[in-house]
């Protein structure tokens, strides 16, 4: 993790490695959790990047983030994984030609991008082929800084399966869970079979003001199966509702929805996950939602009568 996952977050080029100049490759690597990039190039000339058998999982920024300085950056990623990335795989500024080949690019806020945010010129290109891209925000994205348009004519992915059919993309073909769901197992790198299952929060004690975005449930990972979970809501006015979660395979978030008014007014809410199949409960299994509403407001001036006896009327 880089740096340690305690420390504050800073917007510094908080990179797990940086490449310049020259001929570089990384085979079988793990790289999570950046408070950046996993891998960056930019400044200084350009050079050879290869990633074959990556994982990228968890890192703020991008998991992959090609530019260049001065000269060309050719980029190369084959059978590779990025999941829960801000973007999984992108071609920024400078010269920069990047081909993403056999990849899968899952729940990121981006797939794989064209151009970045910074003023620069944009003179590469994006190859995205025979590819999965898979719930993420955006699976496909051309905007850059420069003129903040599609830069179609330096994009090519063709032959992929996306998320869901894209106009400006036709030459892919959408996900079908019922059909394509084999196709996820060459990137798993255990066989598939069981996966974790947890609540998807930071902490088991939230503000109730969170709970009308709804209490999010994640896998472990990706499964080429279907996976359910039970889950039940209390309150201090007993149970309010219960229900089950199915995850498709390639889906690795669900949400409890609990905007109904029957869950307003509440002293405190619970959530808490039950039997699940495909599935092990082995991440956050319960959360309570507390109301911080106060009755004295801190720093407040009070007084209260303390005879043992009622106050006299009015």
């Amino acid at each position: 993790e880089f740096p340690d996952a305690d420390a504050p977050f800073a917007d510094d080029d908080g990179d797990a490695i940086y490449f310049t100049g020259g001929a570089h490759s990384l085979t079988d690597t793990l790289i999570g959790w950046a408070h950046d990039d996993g891998t960056d190039s930019g400044s200084g000339s350009g050079g050879t990047v290869t990633i074959t058998g990556g994982w990228y999982e968890s890192d703020f920024h991008e998991g992959m983030a090609w530019s260049c300085g001065s000269g060309t950056r050719t980029a190369t990623a084959v059978d590779t994984v990025a999941i829960n990335c801000g973007q999984g795989f992108e071609a920024a500024w400078g010269v920069t030609r990047a081909t993403a080949t056999h990849c899968l690019f899952i729940a990121n806020c981006t797939g794989a991008r064209f151009g970045d945010n910074y003023e620069n010129t944009y003179s590469g290109s994006l190859v995205v082929r025979d590819s999965i891209l898979l719930h993420n925000y955006r699976d496909v994205w051309g905007r850059a800084w420069d003129n903040w348009e599609v830069h179609l004519s330096q994009m090519e992915i063709e032959g992929n399966l996306l998320t869901a059919p894209d106009p400006l993309f036709p030459a892919n073909v959408a996900w079908d869970p019922s059909a394509h769901a084999a196709l996820l197992a060459p990137f798993l790198p255990t066989p598939a079979g069981v996966v974790g299952i947890g609540i998807a929060t930071r902490g088991t004690k939230l503000d109730m003001d969170l709970l009308a975005k709804g209490v999010p449930v994640r896998l472990s990972t990706f499964t080429t199966g279907s996976v359910s979970v039970d889950y039940a809501v209390t309150s201090e006015a007993g149970p309010l509702a219960a229900g089950d979660l199915l995850f498709l395979p390639g889906e690795t978030v669900e949400t409890i929805d609990l905007s109904g008014p029957e869950f307003a007014g509440h002293a405190w809410i619970e959530v808490t996950l039950g039997a699940a199949e495909g599935a092990e409960v082995t991440g956050i299994p319960a959360v309570r939602y507390v109301s911080t509403s106060r009755i004295v407001p801190a720093g407040s001036t009070w007084r209260f009568l303390d005879k043992g006896t009622a106050a006299p009327a009015g």
